[in-house]
């Protein structure tokens, strides 16, 4: 049975789900990758007419212009915040509090550095009007191989790439 911390892209490369801070380095995802957002996806715009998180009416296929790496916070920050900010500070929502108060009582000195993730990394593209649209990126399949390819160069440190990485991401040699 696969674990649910993993996935398969529709063309068979498995990748970790991403959850927290990643480095862009980290991300399989480019300005420049282009990605299919599947209907029924959660996106959040910038448009004045949208209010809050939206599902996709539509699937849709876009050029990625930017990532927004996630957030993780220290575990012991977000004690000290709960403390003086009470558990309902909306930059708390999803914390899971009864993990967190079990391992502090255990007054573990791994505790004190364990990086709790807060949000997780996300794709962002320019929407209707030129308004920014943004979408999860474990909630996205990358359609764009070759930006696909040149990440896993990166990771094997393939010297016979057959793509490179750009300004502007990266693109076929």
């Amino acid at each position: 049975m696969m674990s649910n911390m993993h996935r398969t892209l529709p063309f068979g490369v498995m990748v970790m789900r991403y959850e927290g801070f990643y480095t862009d380095a980290d991300l399989p995802v480019r300005p420049g990758s282009k990605v299919r957002i599947t209907k029924g996806t959660l996106l959040r715009s910038m448009h004045p007419s949208r209010d809050g998180p939206y599902e996709s009416g539509k699937s849709l296929t876009v050029t990625v212009d930017h990532v927004l790496n996630g957030v993780s916070m220290p575990a012991m920050d977000l004690l000290a915040r709960r403390r003086r900010y009470g558990a309902n500070d909306p930059s708390l929502r999803g914390v899971n509090w009864d993990e967190l108060d079990h391992l502090d009582e255990k007054h573990d000195i791994d505790f004190c550095n364990k990086m709790i993730p807060m949000q997780n990394p996300t794709v962002v593209w320019a929407g209707a009007g030129g308004y920014w649209v943004e979408a999860g990126i474990n909630d996205v399949e990358i359609i764009d191989f070759s930006v696909m390819q040149c990440y896993l160069n990166t990771i094997d440190g393939n010297s016979s790439a057959v793509a490179e990485e750009t300004s502007r991401g990266c693109v076929a040699k």
